[in-house]
């Protein structure tokens, strides 16, 4: 992913040229694939931890039925919340077993995933964005053939 950014940070210094847009294509696409691979694998794992802490410590609750390891992260707004309820819910169910030390990570880790997400809606946007512009890039064009008056 760091490195789509370099390709769609290259994009953007080429300027409005057909590279430069190639570069923003390439770079918002293997970014927003990168993403997508991520979340996948930890959705799964998420989803097999969630198991195995209901296994570990029936007792305690989740405020989170199973599915939300994988709905968790792919539903606007939900994803600014659930997965940390998620993440929390199966580290209380585990930490008997776990070693002292994880609750800051967890919350560094927590705030660098809403950071993040504020760039992946721009990353999103990009990528969306390509294709819909080239959309309008082709219609101008086609209107300012000399030709187009004739039509």
């Amino acid at each position: 992913m760091a490195a789509a950014d370099v390709v769609c940070a290259a994009g953007l210094r080429l300027g409005d040229s057909l590279a430069g847009w190639v570069a923003l294509l390439v770079g918002g696409a293997g970014f927003s694939g990168g993403l997508l691979a991520a979340l996948v694998v930890t959705a799964l794992w998420l989803g097999r931890a969630r198991r195995n802490a209901q296994r570990i410590t029936p007792a305690v609750p989740h405020r989170r039925a199973a599915v939300w390891a994988w709905f968790g992260w792919f539903t606007p707004i939900a994803l600014f919340f659930v997965p940390r309820q998620l993440v929390e819910d199966v580290w209380t169910a585990s930490r008997r077993r776990a070693p002292r030390g994880v609750e800051a990570p967890l919350r560094l880790w927590w705030t660098a995933w809403i950071l993040t997400g504020l760039g992946v809606l721009e990353a999103l946007c990009y990528v969306a964005g390509v294709p819909l512009f080239r959309s309008v890039v082709h219609a101008v064009n086609s209107a300012q053939r000399p030709d187009a008056g004739s039509r």
